[in-house]
C-alpha cells in the first residue's frame, strides 16, 4: 500500500543508491501466540527524550540499521548503560 509513497519520496533524490527509509512494524500476540500486524510506522521516533528507559534499545537499533546499509563499520561499539554518566 505504501509503494507509491516510497517511489515518490525516492524520486526527489538523484542518486537513489544511498537512499533508504526506516520503518517500524508493530506486532501483537494473542493468548494462542498468533502474531498480528498492528501498524507500520514510516520514520519512527527513536528519541529517548520521552522514555529514557529505551535509550539502549534505540542506540542498538540505529547502530544496526547503519551497519546494515553500510554506513557504520562492524566492530565493538560501547552503548549507553546506566553506569555511564
Amino acid at each position: 500500500m505504501k509503494e507509491a509513497d516510497f517511489i515518490k519520496a525516492g524520486s526527489k533524490y538523484p542518486n537513489r543508491r544511498g537512499f533508504f527509509e526506516m520503518v517500524r512494524f508493530d506486532f501483537v500476540l494473542d493468548s494462542k501466540m498468533n502474531v498480528y500486524l498492528m501498524e507500520v510506522n514510516m520514520s519512527p521516533n527513536l528519541s529517548s527524550k520521552h522514555f529514557a528507559g529505551n535509550r539502549l534499545l534505540y542506540e542498538q537499533v540505529i547502530y544496526n540499521l547503519l551497519r546494515l546499509v553500510g554506513v557504520a563499520r562492524p566492530g565493538k561499539f560501547v552503548f549507553y548503560s546506566k553506569t555511564c554518566s
